[in-house]
């Protein structure tokens, strides 16, 4: 809107340059789909060479832009909205219906082999302090342990490493650019790394000399070692992230968390054995099959983990900062709880308030996330194409960055909602029947509905858990990595 260019693509034509889209929230484009020429699902890093050799021989031959959208459509991995219809089932779901010589399902794109993947050595490195400011590298992609919560974890699939040697010359490479201080190793479960090891020794031979810190986002708890904390914190420890997600052994076999409270002590004390003073613990309200003795147990797990410090610490316990970030579940397309409800917005604030209660906050600085933030996140996750109109008109009412705490106005959302005639509640919290056609139903990332099916299953009925498909047998999820 800020260049001149018409929002809606139906109102763009050969003048108006194209407006494409990507990343996770694209396997659900629905909700943008009429503002939107054309998504890309999945990994772009080839994707993009192919399109911008179809746009370049479009321009050389004087091809219009309808035509150039169709020819788009034949790459693999391109959605191109306009080019389906809708359909409305009796439920009301929206979905999106085969049609033409348009690709169905469209399937997403993955690069097979990292190590042969471009990957710059070099960023713009701004005049005023970013606030990422730390050399990025991905160690792999992908996660074969399977949290039935997690979309990342399907539609990443399967997990592909990068060499450590590379790594290493990567980071040194954009040390020699960049010159930031930290180091940080991007993955979904950095410390499943099989070369985690000679990825660290390797980094340190130049980041301890440089005084530079090597950082991970997060790091699994069963395969958390003092060894790794220790070589994580040789020149400084930033902080220490640990997912337990659930306080009880129930919930956690419920959402496919394999982790024992045994495993998460034996992680807080390789911790502080390698002298981390900063501990952050995710946990998540609101799952499927959660209880209130369930909520409890975040607290009685939090106050354990503190016991266990003043047990090993003594005296020196209480320079032990302990944080837990208490974020509400939301259900996402691909998953095995898409076709779940959300928590309602009064049980997760009640179960807030609880947790504000049980919990000491001169032991653990409690963080919360918002429960608005999260019904809209829940109305975009499982949106279908009117969803747009919501978002048209909130835009038009004036929200902007709502990312931000003091810019969010739920308000005005809650207006662009009336005035679209759209009940967010209907997206949110509906439950969907299993194995039906979904909003999302047109795109596939590989994983089978099926074997989705099965882990909803296995969720809900026997609480039964499934091993990932790293070191164990594989697990049938569809995805074809020629595992046998």
């Amino acid at each position: 809107d800020l260049a001149g260019i018409p929002v809606r693509s139906s109102e763009r034509d050969d003048s108006h340059p194209l407006v494409i889209a990507g990343g996770p929230c694209a396997f659900n484009p629905e909700p943008l789909a009429e503002y939107i020429d054309a998504f890309v699902i999945g990994e772009g890093e080839e994707a993009v060479r192919e399109i911008a050799a179809a746009v370049r021989a479009a321009k050389q031959n004087n091809i219009g832009k309808q035509q150039l959208i169709r020819s788009l459509s034949k790459i693999e991995g391109v959605y191109a909205p306009s080019l389906y219809a809708t359909e409305t089932a009796p439920d009301g779901t929206v979905s999106v219906a085969p049609g033409g010589d348009a690709p169905y399902p469209v399937c997403r794109r993955y690069v097979k082999n990292l190590d042969k993947s471009f990957f710059p050595d070099r960023f713009v490195v701004p005049y005023v302090e970013a606030i990422h400011d730390r050399i990025q590298t991905e160690v792999f992609r992908g996660c074969a342990q399977g949290c039935r919560y997690c979309q990342a974890g399907m539609i990443y699939r399967p997990m592909r490493t990068r060499s450590a040697d590379l790594l290493v010359g990567k980071a040194r490479a954009l040390y020699g650019s960049m010159g930031c201080e930290e180091v940080s190793l991007l993955s979904l479960n950095a410390s499943d790394y099989p070369e985690m090891g000679a990825l660290l020794d390797g980094l340190n031979e130049f980041c301890y000399p440089a005084r530079v810190s090597v950082s991970l986002p997060s790091s699994r708890i069963d395969t958390f070692s003092e060894e790794v904390g220790e070589k994580l914190r040789r020149v400084r420890g930033t902080g220490l992230t640990l997912a337990p997600e659930a306080g009880t052994q129930r919930l956690r076999n419920v959402i496919n968390k394999r982790i024992t409270e045994e495993e998460i002590m034996r992680a807080l004390d390789a911790a502080l054995a390698a002298g981390w003073k900063k501990i952050k613990l995710y946990f998540m309200i609101g799952l499927p099959a959660e209880t209130m003795e369930d909520v409890e147990g975040i607290a009685e797990l939090l106050h354990r983990m503190c016991d266990r410090v003043r047990q090993v610490k003594g005296k020196s316990a209480a320079k032990t900062d302990f944080k837990a970030s208490v974020a509400n579940f939301v259900p996402k397309p691909h998953t095995p709880f898409q076709w779940e409800p959300m928590d309602t917005t009064e049980n997760l604030l009640e179960k807030q308030r609880l947790l504000r209660r049980l919990i000491d906050p001169r032991r653990v600085k409690l963080d919360r996330h918002s429960v608005e933030t999260s019904l809209l996140e829940g109305v975009m996750a499982r949106g279908d194409r009117r969803v747009g109109r919501v978002i048209e008109a909130a835009w038009k009412l004036g929200c902007r960055f709502d990312g931000w705490g003091d810019m969010f106005r739920f308000d005005l959302w809650m207006q662009a909602f009336a005035e679209a005639g759209i009940n967010p509640e209907d997206y949110a919290y509906k439950k969907y029947r299993p194995m039906s056609r979904l909003p999302w139903s047109h795109v596939s990332c590989g994983v089978t509905e099926k074997y989705l099916f099965i882990e909803h299953e296995k969720a809900f009925g026997s609480e039964e858990t499934t091993d990932g498909c790293v070191k164990g047998p594989c697990t049938g999820c569809g995805i074809g990595c020629g595992k046998p």
